[in-house]
């Protein structure tokens, strides 16, 4: 079993043809460590949709052309800046954890794989391998225990009421789940926005109060409102030249 899945650490991947994003997934407790761009997780549900037909699968964010404005700071290739990766490796993340959730696919040959195959070729010819659906889409040499479940399950539900009230009652577990999760991304969303909206205020008082200063200096400079200011320099030369 999986205790915790996480996605970190986005780094932006250039070349003369084309540029992505790939992230760092990390599986504990079982120590593994890969790196996935967005057209793997989106081979992951694709493949998980194709095997269990019928259930419930989390969704991955839409696909979007790679925005020119996204850029690295610093100079760091593991610190990519803007919003649109910052988002999407959130819903990334979001999508392997509620993965880790649903008992069924604990033991999925594909998910085994996207999650410890460290070799990009390897893996590169695992997606593009036509699609096993009776191994779950994955090489793994042992069985896939959660695809037998479902199967029996579904089997099941066409004669057993019972099992179908069970089935119903776990696929609204995780959408109570789904919804949960959703509800802390939107309360943290909207924290942040009430911090970008006082930062801006404050940033816009500050504007305002340089420029203020900028004409009180201006206006103590000006000879023509005020006696004592001499911009010609001569009362300091006399004064110098009484002292010496």
């Amino acid at each position: 079993n999986f205790s915790s899945i996480s996605v970190v650490a986005p780094e932006l991947i250039s070349s003369m043809m084309s540029k992505h994003v790939v992230y760092t997934v990390k599986t504990e407790p079982q120590k593994y460590v890969v790196r996935r761009r967005y057209n793997d997780f989106a081979w992951l549900r694709d493949t998980l949709a194709a095997t269990y037909e019928g259930l419930f699968i989390p969704s991955i964010p839409a696909t979007t052309i790679f925005s020119s404005k996204t850029t690295l700071t610093g100079g760091s290739k593991t610190d990519v800046n803007g919003d649109f990766v910052k988002n999407r490796m959130l819903q990334l993340h979001l999508f392997v954890q509620q993965l880790a959730n649903i008992p069924f696919l604990r033991t999925d040959p594909s998910l085994h794989s996207f999650l410890s195959v460290q070799n990009e070729k390897e893996f590169k010819q695992l997606t593009e391998s036509p699609l096993n659906v009776a191994n779950g889409g994955g090489t793994d040499n042992y069985s896939n225990v959660g695809l037998s479940m479902w199967l029996k399950l579904v089997d099941n539900t066409q004669t057993n009421p019972e099992v179908a009230n069970r089935l119903v009652g776990d696929f609204k577990r995780q959408l109570d789940i789904l919804g949960s999760t959703l509800n802390q991304v939107d309360a943290e969303c909207r924290a942040a926005g009430k911090k970008a909206v006082a930062s801006a205020s404050a940033f816009s008082s500050l504007v305002d109060q340089v420029a203020h200063w900028g004409a009180v200096e201006a206006d103590l400079i000006d000879p023509n409102r005020n006696e004592y200011v001499d911009p010609s320099g001569k009362a300091k030369k006399a004064h110098l030249d009484a002292l010496t």
